[in-house]
């Protein structure tokens, strides 16, 4: 760790701007990263389950699974119906694998039925429509055999309503035939709809922007106000809403990023009472965390909803190595040594603690590596890289960073001495003066969560993903 410290020391320009560098290259592919997020549920799942072992059957082999809803609204039935006709012309010469298939009348879909429709009958219909041709064909036997002409019992003759049947069938595909010619559209016309369907061999949100995408190019190129000043045209079905509910999630990851980065700044601020201090802090930090999905993305390529949240869990574990380094330079600059010895002396008397610390806290996170389940998966990989690189972060930035506005300025003026505060001051206090009551009501506390340890089962665990 010495030659390590003295390196880093020597050459703190070269390292440091050789570091944010690489921070650079990592916040280049921390975009990367994010932009293939992923937030299906069978992500979140092991690959070989049986559920997306299906999903991925099922995809194979239907033409579609999702598709996007485009709306159209206008007074002007002719016009909008002019202009559904014009687009779908465009999106049919769209790419099959961006564009399944394109929906927007259902005349095709009646005429499947109609040429089918024995093949739609209830069993229950059916069970008595077999029992009617049974006793009816008893009934014409026994009516011309010749041997039951002097017989003077009447032959009841079997009956079934055909036209009953008939009625409630045809009520069923009329419910279908209220649309205007067969387009999807109200009795009045003013809304109409087409259904634009994505591939069922593909899916995910980079597949679904590149539907929605291909579709508005093809709605700007027609100019939809030339065919009715109040043509309005509006987005839905599941194609929409996964890419509302990504924008959703990423908008959530930005604010919560930006929450964790000012309460966290907030805070080393009120302890250290030290602007620059705090700066190259957070700086080295924020490196350390653009690293750690820099390399992400060549080891996992992608996010899924739950290792998306990483980056605020990185930020605020990472920073304890960093905490220790600083208060112990500082602490060493106030004793009024200058800012190398302050330095070799951090890293010296804290590397060993805070890589033992970075080490258990890795390896922890990287215990889940171990789980089928990738959305926990992923997680440990994340987090056990993350622990690594912000310790060596704190450990190579952190010393350059210092060195820097040392140079402009000294960091700790010459009459600032080491203040004990007063929480830590009464804290020691108490633990020295009261050893074995604190380990007795620890031990006390201790015990009674192990009685309540048996009342942990599985029924705590909501299973239930609408939750």
């Amino acid at each position: 760790m010495r030659l390590f410290s003295k390196f880093v020391l020597r050459h703190a320009l070269g390292i440091g701007l050789l570091g944010t560098l690489l921070g650079g290259w990592g916040a280049y592919y921390t975009v990367q990263l994010y932009k293939n997020l992923q937030t299906e549920i069978h992500e979140l799942l092991p690959t070989q389950a049986r559920s997306v072992l299906d999903l991925q059957e099922v995809s194979e082999r239907l033409e579609s699974i999702e598709h996007l809803a485009v709306l159209i609204f206008s007074d002007h039935p002719q016009q909008s119906k002019r202009f559904v006709k014009d687009l779908v012309k465009k999106l049919e010469k769209a790419p099959r694998s961006v564009i399944a298939s394109v929906d927007y009348k259902i005349d095709r879909e009646l005429l499947f039925f109609k040429k089918r429709q024995a093949l739609f009958i209830e069993l229950e219909d059916l069970k008595k429509i077999n029992h009617y041709i049974s006793k009816r064909i008893d009934y014409e036997r026994t009516l011309y055999n010749p041997l039951t002409i002097f017989s003077e019992e009447e032959i009841p003759e079997p009956q079934l309503n055909f036209f009953v049947l008939k009625k409630k069938y045809e009520g069923r595909t009329k419910a279908y035939e209220h649309f205007p010619q067969g387009y999807y559209a109200t009795s009045d016309e003013k809304k109409r709809v087409i259904l634009v369907n994505l591939p069922g061999k593909v899916g995910g949100i980079q597949n679904s922007l590149r539907l929605k995408e291909t579709v508005q190019n093809a709605i700007e190129q027609l100019h939809p106000s030339t065919y009715s000043p109040d043509l309005q045209i509006h987005f839905t079905g599941g194609v929409e809403d996964t890419i509302e509910e990504q924008e959703a999630l990423v908008e959530d990851l930005v604010w919560s990023t930006f929450i964790v980065i000012f309460l966290v700044s907030a805070g080393m601020l009120l302890f250290y009472k030290n602007l620059r201090a705090t700066t190259a802090l957070i700086g080295s930090l924020f490196v350390g965390t653009l690293w750690t999905f820099g390399v992400s993305f060549f080891w996992v390529g992608y996010l899924n909803a739950n290792s998306a949240f990483l980056g605020s869990i990185i930020i605020g574990n990472g920073i304890n190595f960093g905490i220790i380094y600083l208060a112990r330079y500082l602490e060493e600059r106030r004793r009024g040594h200058r800012h190398l010895r302050a330095s070799y002396l951090a890293m010296t008397k804290t590397a060993t603690s805070t890589w033992t610390a970075a080490s258990a806290a890795g390896l922890s996170y990287g215990s889940l590596m171990l789980t089928s389940f990738r959305g926990f998966n992923q997680f440990g990989m994340i987090g056990l890289f993350g622990m690594i690189l912000c310790w060596l972060s704190a450990y190579t930035l952190l010393p350059c960073y210092l060195s820097l506005f040392e140079r402009m300025r000294p960091l700790v003026q010459e009459d600032e001495t080491n203040k004990v505060g007063f929480l830590a001051h009464t804290l020691a206090q108490i633990v020295s003066r009261f050893p074995r009551t604190i380990s007795r009501l620890a031990l006390l506390v201790t015990l009674i969560c192990l009685l309540h340890l048996p009342r942990l089962n599985s029924d705590i665990l909501e299973t239930n993903l609408s939750h």
